[in-house]
C-alpha cells in the first residue's frame, strides 16, 4: 500500500478531524510528508481542511461540522478589524503598539512628536543593540507618509546615516552630512550637497549619533535652531526644513554633549528584548516566521518545544539576533525537506524540529525555562502553523540585505531541484546531485555571517550540533595527513553540514 493510501485510511477511521503531526505520529512517518499528502487528498476533494491553527484535515462528507469553525474564525476576524476602525486606531504606530505593550508610551511619544507641524520635534532614540531603533525610525516616517503629515505629502524623504562610518574621520563624516564647496579641503576637486539637503522637506537619522563629534554636534544646532546649514567651506546659509532622529546604545549624560541634548525635546527608548512580555517574544516570532512563510510560499510548523525554546531563550542580540536564529531555522528546514523530495508537490510545507535549533538556544531551554504563568499562554497549548497567506497582523519592515539574500538562495535551490526533475532524473540523481546545492546555500549564508561572526569555526558552533563538528574536524584532519593536503575552513562547514543532514 502506498503511503498516500495509508494515510487517507488513517483519515476515514479517525473519528474526529486530524493534524498532520498526529498522522506522522501515528503511520511513524516525515512531519512534511505527512502534510504534503494529505494536502494532495485535499487536491482531490477526497479530503477538506480548516481554516484554523492548526489545520485539521477531515473526509469531505464531513464538511458541515467544520463550517461552524470557520464562520467563527471569520467573525473574530472582522470583529477585530471593526473594532480598529470604530476607535480609528488604525495607523501603523497604534498597530505596533497593540501588540508592543511595553513601547505603548515610546509609541505615544513618538506619534505627538512627528505630527507637531509643521515639520515635527527632533525625537533622540535610546536602547541596547539590536532592540529596533532603525525600525522605529522608519515607522515614523511611514507613519507622516500615511498621514501626509509635511508639505510633501506622500513623497517625503527618509535618509539614513550611521555617524560610525566614519568615526575615524570627522573631517568626511561632516562632508558627508553638510556637503562641502570646491577647495574645501585637500581632494574637494568639486561641489557637493550633503545628505541633509538630500532630507529636506522629510526625515533625517542620524544613527550612532554618539559617534558624531562635538565639532559636528555643534553645527547641527544651527540647523536646529535657525533651519540653515553651511557646506564646508562655504559661507552661504541653505534652509533645510528637516526632522532629525537622532539613535544611541550609549548613556546621553556622557556620550552627547549637554547643548545637544537640550536641543532635543523628545526622548524615547526602547526596552530590550528580554525586558518585553512573553507575548511580545511571540508576536516578533511570529512575524518572522510568516515573513519566511511568504517568502518561500510554504507552510511552516512549530513544534511546542521549539516554541517554548525561542521564548525561553535570552538573546544578546536582542530582536537582531532572534531573526537570525529564526531564519537559520527554516534554512535548515527546507533543506530537510529537500532532502526526502519525491515528487514536486512534497515540500510543500516545512516542519521546525529542536534539531533545527541552534545548540546554544536548546541547550539553555531548561535552564531558562519559561514561568509557569507564561506557559500558560493559549499560544503554547499547540504547535505553531503559518501559511503564507496567514491573517495574522504582520507590520515589521522585511527590507535587510539578510533576507534578500535568504531568499535568493531558497529560489536558487528551488531551480536546481527543478533542472534536475527535468532532466528526469530518479531520487536517488536527484538527492545526491543536491549534496552539491546543500554546499553552495549554507557557504552563502557563511559570507553573509563574516560581518557578525569573527570565523567560520564561530558558524559552526551556531548552526551545527558538537558531535556533527568535531566528527568533521577529526575526518578532514585524517584526510590532510593522509593526502598531505590542507582543507579550507568553508569545506569543514560544508561537510559537517552533510554529517548533521545524514
Amino acid at each position: 500500500m502506498k503511503r498516500i493510501e495509508k494515510v487517507e485510511q488513517f483519515v476515514q477511521k479517525a473519528k474526529e478531524s486530524v493534524t498532520a503531526s498526529e498522522v506522522a505520529d501515528a503511520l511513524q512517518i516525515l512531519r512534511c510528508d505527512a502534510s504534503s499528502d494529505l494536502n494532495k487528498l485535499c487536491q482531490q476533494d477526497i479530503l477538506e481542511k480548516s481554516n484554523t491553527r492548526p489545520v485539521r484535515f477531515f473526509l469531505s462528507s464531513d464538511k458541515n461540522s467544520f463550517s461552524e469553525i470557520s464562520r467563527n474564525t471569520a467573525s473574530q476576524t472582522n470583529a477585530v478589524q471593526k473594532t480598529e476602525i470604530a476607535s480609528g486606531e488604525t495607523d501603523l504606530l497604534s498597530s505596533l503598539s497593540r501588540y508592543n505593550p511595553s513601547l505603548r508610551h515610546a509609541l505615544h511619544l513618538a506619534k505627538a512628536a512627528v505630527s507637531y507641524p509643521p515639520h515635527g520635534l527632533n525625537i533622540l532614540i535610546t536602547g541596547e543593540t539590536g532592540v529596533g531603533k532603525n525600525f522605529l525610525a522608519e515607522t515614523i516616517w511611514q507613519y507622516a507618509v500615511d498621514k501626509k503629515l509635511f508639505e510633501k505629502g506622500e513623497s517625503i524623504p527618509f535618509v539614513s546615516f550611521s555617524c560610525a562610518e566614519y568615526a575615524d574621520n570627522p573631517q568626511l563624516l561632516l562632508s558627508q552630512l553638510f556637503g562641502y564647496v570646491k577647495g574645501a579641503f585637500s581632494g574637494a576637486n568639486e561641489t557637493r550637497s550633503g545628505l541633509l539637503e538630500k532630507a529636506n522637506g522629510g526625515i533625517f537619522f542620524l544613527d550612532e549619533i554618539h559617534r558624531l563629534p562635538s565639532t559636528g554636534q555643534e553645527i547641527l544646532f544651527t540647523l536646529i535652531d535657525k533651519g540653515v546649514i553651511r557646506r564646508l567651506g562655504d559661507t552661504v546659509d541653505r534652509p533645510i526644513q528637516v526632522m532629525l532622529l537622532c539613535a544611541t546604545t550609549e548613556d546621553t549624560n556622557t556620550a552627547l554633549l549637554k547643548t545637544f541634548l537640550r536641543r532635543i525635546p523628545v526622548s524615547v527608548h526602547i526596552p530590550n528584548l528580554n525586558e518585553r512580555t512573553v507575548n511580545e517574544k511571540f508576536y516578533f516570532i511570529h512575524s518572522f516566521l510568516q515573513q519566511e512563510s511568504r517568502r518561500i510560499q510554504r507552510s511552516i510548523y512549530v513544534s511546542r518545544k521549539v516554541l517554548k525554546s525561542l521564548l525561553a531563550y535570552e538573546p544578546k542580540g536582542n530582536i537582531g539576533e532572534l531573526k537570525n536564529i529564526i531564519n537559520l531555522c527554516c534554512a535548515k528546514a527546507y533543506l530537510s525537506c529537500l532532502s526526502n523530495l519525491q515528487s514536486p508537490d512534497d515540500a510543500a510545507s516545512l516542519t521546525i524540529d529542536l534539531i533545527d535549533l541552534p545548540p546554544k538556544v536548546y541547550s539553555q531551554n531548561h535552564p531558562l525555562a519559561l514561568s509557569e504563568e507564561q506557559s500558560q499562554q493559549p499560544f503554547l497549548n499547540e504547535e505553531l502553523h503559518i501559511s503564507p497567506d496567514s491573517p495574522y497582523p504582520d507590520i515589521l519592515p522585511d527590507h535587510s540585505e539578510h533576507n534578500k539574500d535568504i531568499l535568493n538562495l531558497y529560489g536558487f535551490i528551488e531551480k536546481r531541484i527543478n533542472a534536475y526533475r527535468n532532466l528526469q532524473m530518479n531520487y536517488a540523481e536527484i538527492e545526491s546531485r543536491t549534496a552539491h546545492d546543500l554546499d553552495t546555500y549554507y557557504r552563502n549564508i557563511a559570507r553573509r555571517l563574516t560581518s557578525d561572526v569573527p570565523s567560520e569555526n564561530a558558524i559552526i558552533d551556531e548552526i551545527i550540533p558538537v558531535p556533527c563538528k568535531n566528527a568533521a574536524l577529526n575526518i578532514l584532519n585524517s584526510a590532510e595527513k593522509h593526502f598531505n593536503c590542507t582543507y579550507s575552513e568553508g569545506l569543514t562547514l560544508a561537510f559537517a553540514l552533510h554529517l548533521q543532514q545524514l
